[in-house]
């Protein structure tokens, strides 16, 4: 767990990046309601998903950490779900795949933060703590995806020592190393 200072604040706030779990609650579920369909590359499935429809989803979540039942490309796909003073306020996938060339479609690690979370660093912070995940898992680099547009999201990524690759059909590559 890691607790930081917000500038401006008197307290220290307390940032968590927790794995998806049975113990995912159903405020996780209203943050990916808030979040909305996707934006920027990111796609959330569990938008318009009724209460019982996010069990199953859960369920998935957990089957795919485990390696199993996965779309064909992926070897692995772990979720995350970011809490900042015990609220969720963010999701992050990591995944694995089965070739370098399928790896450098979507890249290793994908995120977003709760709209009305949006421009606290947040996002900085939900990267770095997938990064550390990525290093514990043996993982070299990682490879991120982004629109060229998205400057938030650009930002975010050479905060966390990414380096441009390539420029594609308006999509960055970046990658950044871990070891």
């Amino acid at each position: 767990m890691l607790v930081i200072k917000l500038p401006g604040k008197d307290k220290e706030d307390k940032i968590e990046l927790k794995p998806v779990s049975w113990e995912t609650d159903f405020s996780v579920w209203k943050m990916l309601q808030e979040i909305g369909k996707g934006e920027n590359g990111f796609h959330n499935e569990a938008y318009g998903k009724s209460p019982s429809e996010f069990c199953k989803y859960i369920k998935k979540l957990i089957t795919w950490s485990n390696g199993e039942n996965m779309e064909i490309h992926l070897k692995k796909q772990t979720t995350y779900f970011l809490y900042f003073n015990q609220e969720p306020v963010g999701i992050g996938k990591l995944r694995v795949y089965h070739s370098e060339a399928e790896r450098h479609r979507e890249g290793d690690v994908s995120y977003t933060i709760r709209p009305g979370f949006r421009r606290r660093g947040l996002g900085k912070k939900i990267l770095q703590k997938l990064l550390i995940v990525a290093w514990k898992n043996g993982l070299n680099d990682v490879i991120l995806t982004c629109d060229c547009y998205n400057q938030a999201s650009r930002n975010i990524i050479e905060a966390n020592k990414g380096i441009l690759d390539k420029i594609e059909q308006r999509i960055c590559f970046y990658r950044i190393k871990l070891r």
